[in-house]
């Protein structure tokens, strides 16, 4: 079953005091090891927030 998304601007990301992902499970831990690597946004958009320094990013994961 689809999960709802919202779906938000760069700037409505960056344009806060610090930006929060809260994460579960194995796959999304890989996912976020390799969006916190070198490559494009539109590859993995959570580049937008994980390569920035404006804001700090706190990472939270449960497995």
């Amino acid at each position: 079953m689809p999960v709802p998304r919202l779906t938000l601007t760069r700037r409505a990301l960056l344009d806060t005091r610090c930006a929060v992902i809260h994460c579960t499970g194995a796959a999304k831990r890989a996912l976020l090891q390799r969006a916190s690597e070198a490559g494009e946004v539109a590859e993995l958009p959570i580049r937008i927030v994980l390569q920035q320094d404006r804001v700090p990013v706190h990472i939270f994961h449960v497995d």
